[in-house]
């Protein structure tokens, strides 16, 4: 056969030789460039690597405010499942306890409730998680139960409308082109899963199923947020990877790599073992060595990665501009910056990390723990049955808070 080629070949005139040497040359190129650019997508991975446990004081290192939420019987709060900061307005979702959605100044004060708690059609049951649209100027709150959206008036907080989703998910958010990411830990499409995200269209058209994946559970653990917006890009990650990737609607790329040292994220084959005929492994996995949950915020210097293992929160943060990494208990944590009530991150607003403290614990280690003067003048006043107290905190090198 090659014979056969070489003999055809050279009977050619010149110009056609010359033809087909000029396509083999462009084929070849196009393929050495698609080499170079996946092996290129490899190398631009950022690892992320949380070691020791670190005891530095970050007090001089770190710029930390303080918002001591208004308490009154129309706004009661348990722990904020999720925060976000707009225009002037703290918007703070408690998800366990009240199960509502409320709105403060940034002082603190309650503006009011948005929406109704019920089960009616203009209502919310299980508000697991909220999006701001602000292109079209609404609050769009997930109701678990009943898997629904639930659209509100951004400025008078009014109804608008009841979006029914045909299909299950934990998670979602609007890419830049008007598309929609969905999550679900039980992954898509239903019935033979093979991906944790669903893009379609704004009428649930498919367009593409993303981030491909081997365990699927209606008990896995994690946060709501396994998608998140930063800086008008998608990122979301899967459980039990550590691979925070870039998504949009033709595909994902794989953006950092988070790993933990010796502590390791557990394996497939011990999943599969503990879940098998969907049992709940969660217990099992809470009191192995292995990392049980994991959650991921983002600011324009930090990546804040808060984690569980064995029983035990840390909080580890990764700077993007040095590089460098800390890794803190949260009982560590609060030692280094003489706080207390530290609960894991719950959003972030411009570079800082948004938390929340709980009064609870405030009041009752207050005589024996030393604050930091600042945090000590916010709580003076403060009851152990008040709202937690939103805690936001960045370097100090960052732009001033307001």
């Amino acid at each position: 056969m090659c014979c056969l080629y070489i003999f055809s070949f050279s009977r050619l005139n010149d110009h056609k030789q010359k033809m087909i040497l000029l396509i083999c040359l462009v084929t070849f190129l196009v393929l050495f460039g698609s080499c170079i650019n996946k092996t290129k997508q490899i190398h631009d991975v950022n690892k992320i690597t949380f070691n020791n446990e670190c005891v530095a004081d970050l007090t001089d290192s770190f710029d930390c405010n303080y918002i001591a939420l208004e308490t009154n019987d129309d706004c009661l709060i348990g722990s904020p499942a999720q925060v976000q900061i707009i225009d002037n307005r703290i918007f703070v979702l408690d998800t366990y306890y009240a199960k509502k959605l409320f709105v403060f100044e940034l002082d603190g004060k309650f503006v009011m409730q948005v929406g109704v708690r019920g089960g009616g059609p203009k209502e919310y049951s299980v508000p697991s998680s909220f999006k701001i649209n602000n292109q079209s100027e609404t609050i769009i709150i997930h109701d678990s139960d009943r898997n629904k959206l639930i659209e509100y008036d951004l400025r008078t907080y009014k109804f608008r409308r009841t979006i029914e989703v045909p299909f299950s998910f934990t998670d979602f958010e609007i890419l830049s082109n008007g598309n929609i990411a969905w999550y679900s830990p039980l992954g898509y499409p239903a019935g033979k899963p093979h991906s944790y995200v669903l893009i379609t269209d704004t009428a649930f058209k498919v367009v593409n199923t993303l981030l491909k994946g081997d365990f699927f559970s209606g008990y896995s653990l994690g946060p709501q947020n396994q998608l998140y917006l930063f800086e008008d890009d998608c990122f979301g990650y899967a459980p039990y990877s550590g691979i925070l990737y870039k998504i949009n609607s033709e595909e994902v790329l794989p953006k950092y790599e988070i790993s933990f040292g010796e502590w390791r994220f557990p394996p497939m084959d011990y999943l599969k073992k503990e879940s098998i005929g969907n049992k709940d492994y969660v217990y099992s996995l809470f009191a192995s060595d292995y990392i049980a949950t994991y959650s991921v915020y983002e600011t324009a210097r930090l990546i804040s990665v808060n984690y569980d293992r064995r029983k035990k929160q840390y909080l580890g943060l990764y700077d993007k501009q040095t590089n460098k990494t800390f890794n803190y208990s949260f009982v560590q944590f609060e030692k280094s910056l003489k706080i207390t009530g530290f609960r894991p991150p719950c959003g972030t607003y411009n570079n800082y990390i948004i938390s929340a403290l709980r009064t609870e614990e405030i009041v009752r280690c207050r005589k024996n723990v030393e604050y930091n003067k600042f945090f000590d003048q916010v709580i003076s006043n403060c009851n152990s049955e008040d709202n937690p107290v939103l805690f936001l905190f960045k370097y100090k090198n960052a732009d001033n808070f307001l």
